[in-house]
């Protein structure tokens, strides 16, 4: 369906006349599309694809409460951290080390306005805090199971 749909193009007519002589045409499922398309377009796809798996997340944003650097600032922030999981138990934490500090984030968040709300509840136990943009995890999806009416309920 697929090849007879391009061979009523003329632009297409030889691309389909190329697919149907390969092996891969022949053996591929009856709903399958192909595309010839040039070496670099496919390069530049496998340098996107290997990109987003290094660099997992979307931008966002965090609530950040305690950077320092030093000796202990390590371990200072580990201890802030377990502090604020036990304090906020909703929350994700996570410490993160930015050349020359160690920080500690909370959230993840996909607009500030989001992060306002809980802001003001940790700015009343860490005056120092402050919304930061930052590469995040995905948010998880809330999903809510779909119910059917029956006929009686319906009227």
């Amino acid at each position: 369906m697929v090849l007879s749909i391009l061979m009523t193009f003329p632009a297409f007519s030889q691309m389909s006349a190329n697919l149907e002589e390969t092996d891969a045409v022949k053996s591929a499922p009856s709903d399958s599309l192909f595309i010839s398309c040039p070496s670099n377009i496919v390069n530049l796809h496998d340098q996107f694809v290997w990109y987003n798996k290094k660099k997992p997340g979307i931008e966002g944003y965090r609530i950040e409460l305690y950077s320092s650097s030093g000796a202990n600032s390590r371990a200072k922030a580990t201890q802030i951290a377990a502090k604020l999981e036990k304090e906020f138990d909703n929350l994700k934490t996570y410490v993160v080390w930015e050349y020359p500090n160690f920080e500690v984030e909370i959230g993840d968040y996909r607009t500030p306005l989001e992060a306002e709300r809980d802001l003001q509840t940790i700015l009343k136990a860490y005056p120092q805090s402050f919304l930061k943009k930052s590469s995040i995890n995905l948010p998880e999806l809330n999903r809510v199971p779909i119910a059917l009416k029956s006929e009686s309920e319906k009227k």
